[in-house]
């Protein structure tokens, strides 16, 4: 039996509208018909208008002005390592948007890590963290639903079709997304990798 789970997408900051923030349900339907039925998850996301109206048992993706975080456009995990998702204000707010939540999804608490070769000679097997987001990141490989942009992703291990049984038991094909080391295994790398939704 998979549990439910609850996103509010809440905005705190005055320059996005309420109507705008109701978009959300392109959202909902990228995890319902797209990633959901793949990764094995359920989960729906909900407009909520204030921090304060957020409901209990929730995981937050707040959209803000400035999130203080250099060179990011939103990252998805709280300083007590909670599910919580922050997003700067951009004009491709929604793309941000559905990369945070599809990457809580498959890693709520940001610490999956998935073993394979190395993409630097020499460095023998490393620890990929899962961001499945990651590898098809950027506009260029985004795509819509219900004409608002959502951001691509890649595929378990289990449902890559190019990839032979006997080559799934023993690792993960190469991804194209960076590879670090064990010991900088806490980087962004990616669980498997060419497969997109």
């Amino acid at each position: 039996m998979t549990l439910s789970i609850h996103f509010a997408l809440v905005s705190d900051t005055d320059a996005v509208s309420a109507r705008e923030i109701t978009r959300v349900a392109a959202l909902d339907r990228q995890v319902t018909r797209d990633f959901g039925p793949r990764w094995g998850v359920l989960a729906t996301v909900d407009p909520v208008f204030s921090i304060e109206d957020i409901p209990v048992g929730y995981w937050p993706i707040v959209h803000r002005d400035n999130i203080n975080a250099p060179g990011a456009l939103g990252f998805h995990i709280d300083r007590f390592g909670q599910p919580l998702a922050l997003m700067a204000l951009t004009d491709s707010w929604t793309l941000t948007a559905s990369h945070e939540w599809l990457e809580m999804l498959a890693d709520p608490f940001s610490d999956r890590m998935v073993p394979g070769p190395s993409k630097k000679r020499g460095e023998g097997r490393v620890s990929y963290l899962v961001e499945v987001c990651d590898p098809s990141e950027g506009d260029e490989f985004a795509y819509t639903v219900n004409d608002v942009l959502v951001s691509d992703f890649i595929l378990p291990p289990s449902t890559t079709p190019w990839r032979s049984k006997a080559s799934a038991t023993a690792s993960p094909a190469p991804s194209s997304a960076r590879a670090r080391s064990s010991k900088e295994a806490t980087s962004t790398g990616a669980v498997d990798g060419a497969g997109t939704k």
